[in-house]
């Protein structure tokens, strides 16, 4: 697939450029309130993370793999507006993204989390080849339901 965005490795002033006005709760796959930028730049310390940028260098992304034990990791993302705008794009550095994570780290599970009532998410996660596993029931900050994905 020819693409004009590309993947970068996470720099701190990436995060910078995620705030509540420009990150919709809709298409988090993650459960957060709160500053994202501070929570995306602690999950970048914590584990391997990119940036999605766009030909122009916009931030279109961030995400990345957070090593819970040996063969496990906690995927998560946040999206600019104009990164989910950008949706073959954002499927394709996913789908490389994930692979990369599950080989570097040696992975036998991926993981991560979406609110229940934002279907889009849950077709994206779905469509990376994710599988529900479990609902946290009052799992988020509003004590709202979430799902647990799963990808082996």
């Amino acid at each position: 697939m020819e693409t004009a965005s590309r993947l970068v490795d996470f720099r701190p002033e990436h995060a910078q450029l995620l705030d509540m006005d420009e990150t919709n709760p809709d298409h988090l796959i993650n459960a957060y309130a709160g500053d994202i930028s501070m929570f995306a730049g602690s999950n970048a310390m914590n584990g391997p993370a990119v940036s999605l940028l766009s030909g122009d260098g916009e931030l279109l992304a961030l995400g990345g793999c957070i090593p819970y034990h040996q063969g496990v990791g906690h995927v998560w993302m946040f999206a600019t507006r104009h990164g989910r705008k950008q949706g073959r794009d954002l499927y394709y550095w996913s789908k490389i993204s994930l692979a990369h994570f599950q080989k570097t780290l040696e992975l036998h599970r991926m993981q991560t989390v979406v609110a229940s009532k934002f279907e889009k998410a849950h077709k994206f996660i779905m469509g990376l080849g994710f599988m529900p596993e479990s609902t946290l029931r009052h799992y988020g900050p509003q004590r709202e339901h979430f799902v647990m994905y799963v990808r082996q």
